[in-house]
């Protein structure tokens, strides 16, 4: 689901919770359909295909009107345009795979697809009637906000159905709520960077979410010297960041976070995360430092080589 493999825990009667877990499910299918790119028959690949869509779904307007509020909190380091500058990053010119054109070739093209990105460039009409682009080849992608998005509402499912202790884990996007019984917090691994199995430290509560970004599994290139999370700025691979790890009160908040921080950096990532009530966060920068903001050791322990900011 998703691109990913998501696990669904409930502390409940095995039948209330076998019910409970397939709605939740079902719940999380109905958010891919609306927001996957890759359905030609999805909201966002119509209004992509049209410049236009007319009586969105509340869930993708939803999405898209939460995507332009932190596009405008981070200073535009979240922004759901990028979507032209993805599809260049993985074309072609003359049979050359984009990222193997020298520098000087490639910006010429980038300068131009950098025209169609901007937040600001959505329109959403009076009560939510319409959503629409203001330049004709532009287009989003919900890839940086769906997943998060997703797991929330599979978690509100599972607490209408009566579930007072739950996990959902959509590719390391985890949400939980109400703890484990005995009054016992969830406690969470961050997993290291080669993917062995360890972890390079816990955190633990009984209802947040955590979410983490970055480059070390997708690339567009062999070499993986190309990663998949765009600057929209730049319209090059972000590279400030290593990976980012972001606690917020909800999955959506941590997703879209987790993004921006790492297209940021440390410095000015862990800035903003400092600014946001109930937001704490950990980013690895590109030589291998760690920064934490103010509150984060609420959540984990912080290492005397970690620096904290705040």
């Amino acid at each position: 689901m998703m691109g990913t493999t998501v696990t669904i825990t409930v502390y409940a009667r095995q039948d209330d919770g076998e019910r409970a877990i397939d709605a939740a499910f079902d719940r999380m299918a109905e958010i891919e359909a609306i927001a996957s790119r890759f359905d030609p028959s999805s909201e966002i690949s119509r209004l992509n295909a049209e410049g236009r869509l007319d009586d969105p779904s509340s869930e993708i307007l939803d999405m898209v009107r939460i995507s332009m509020r932190y596009g405008e909190i981070t200073g535009g380091a979240f922004d759901i345009t990028v979507m032209p500058l993805i599809d260049l990053w993985g074309s072609e010119a003359n049979g050359t795979p984009f990222w193997a054109l020298n520098a000087s070739e490639q910006q010429p093209l980038i300068d131009r697809t950098l025209d169609l990105v901007g937040y600001d460039m959505i329109e959403v009409g009076p009560n939510g009637s319409y959503i629409a682009f203001g330049r004709a080849n532009m287009s989003i992608t919900l890839d940086g906000i769906a997943k998060g998005y997703a797991v929330d509402e599979g978690l509100r499912v599972l607490r209408d159905r009566g579930i007072d202790h739950a996990l959902i884990n959509a590719g390391g996007d985890i949400a939980v709520f109400g703890g484990k019984p005995r009054d016992d917090t969830w406690v969470i691994g961050l997993e290291d960077l080669n993917h062995t199995g360890d972890y390079f430290t816990v955190v633990e509560f009984d209802t947040m979410a955590i979410a983490s970004s970055g480059n070390y599994l997708r690339f567009y290139d062999p070499e993986q010297r190309v990663g998949h999370i765009l600057d929209p700025a730049t319209g090059r691979s972000a590279t400030a960041s290593w990976s980012t790890h972001i606690i917020a009160p909800n999955c959506t908040t941590a997703d879209v976070l987790a993004t921006a921080t790492f297209v940021m950096g440390a410095d000015d990532g862990i800035a903003l995360v400092n600014t946001l009530p109930e937001v704490e966060g950990l980013v690895l920068d590109s030589t291998g430092n760690i920064t934490v903001s103010a509150g984060y050791a609420d959540y984990g322990p912080v290492k005397d080589t970690w620096r904290v900011v705040g």
